[in-house]
């Protein structure tokens, strides 16, 4: 992930053209272009919690002091699913995330959309 990010409160942030000419779907981390509702202006997008995007990795994740961003993301789905709520995407990396680990995931009751981050792979989740 690039440190080279707009700030919070960048004027910057969701004000590019969708339309613009040869616009990519991903930023130059492979990220989705159209974070918030809108593009931002640069090659990279900003993540905000209010978003409701939260961003899984079991191999570089941390649920003590991860925050969900695509460069501090949750290391387990059950994390992602307990922060998220109804109508938020959880963006989960390749990796095992076999209810044989700590802390399992809970009966799903919530409307979210998972997404393969990057499409790194196969991302299991479930029993082993």
């Amino acid at each position: 992930m690039s440190s080279d990010l707009l700030q919070a409160t960048s004027p910057c942030i969701n004000t590019g053209s969708v339309s613009a000419p040869n616009l990519p779907a991903t930023d130059l981390d492979g990220l989705p272009r159209n974070f918030g509702g809108g593009v931002d202006m640069g090659a990279y997008e900003t993540w905000l919690a209010s978003y409701g995007l939260w961003f899984v990795d079991t191999s570089a994740g941390n649920d003590t002091s991860g925050t969900g961003s695509p460069n501090a993301p949750y290391r387990t789905v059950a994390k992602g699913y307990a922060i998220a709520s109804n109508g938020h995407k959880l963006y989960i990396k390749a990796g095992n995330y076999g209810t044989d680990k700590l802390p399992a995931l809970p009966r799903m009751t919530k409307s979210l959309r998972l997404f393969n981050w990057l499409d790194t792979g196969q991302a299991r989740i479930g029993k082993l």
